[in-house]
């Protein structure tokens, strides 16, 4: 998923959707990034929202950030 603005990207999640025996049905952000120069504007806030719809809309019974602090 992406945030553009004036033909722009200035905000990307990528995620997946997935299943395992001890957590169940998943999904699972293994990225939320907002382009430097674009930060502080709600973009993040944005993708974040749309990702829990997301998750609700497809019957996840978990959720899960891959934050990787090295960044």
């Amino acid at each position: 998923m992406a945030v553009i603005e004036n033909e722009e990207v200035t905000a990307v999640a990528g995620y997946r959707i997935t299943e395992s025996l001890a957590w169940g049905k998943y999904f699972y952000v293994d990225d939320l990034i907002t382009s430097e120069n674009h930060r502080k504007k709600g973009y993040a806030q944005l993708l974040w929202n749309w990702l829990i719809k997301e998750a609700k809309q497809n019957n996840c019974e978990q959720f899960h950030l891959d934050s990787g602090v090295q960044r």
